[in-house]
């Protein structure tokens, strides 16, 4: 079973959109619609103590996928409901 990181996308998003990644492989971080779509079941962590244990984060940014700094979507096709 997956556990995909969705707080990646909110915190470095923009740096592997910008710097390492370009934007169309960024855009699929932690693909959590995918994975519905496909019907995979999956669970989503928070990578403590490399970000702060703050679940809220992470499923805001698996709903929102907004960068921290720019607040571009990251892979809107990957958006999911809460």
């Amino acid at each position: 079973m997956p556990s995909w990181f969705p707080t990646h996308t909110y915190i470095w998003g923009d740096w592997h959109k910008d710097t390492v990644l370009g934007p169309e492989r960024a855009a699929h971080i932690s693909p959590l619609k995918e994975g519905l779509d496909q019907k995979i079941l999956f669970t989503i962590h928070t990578d403590a103590p490399v970000t702060p244990p703050d679940l809220l984060t992470a499923v805001y940014a698996a709903v929102n996928r907004k960068t921290m700094f720019s607040n571009t979507v990251l892979g809107p096709d990957q958006v999911i409901s809460p």
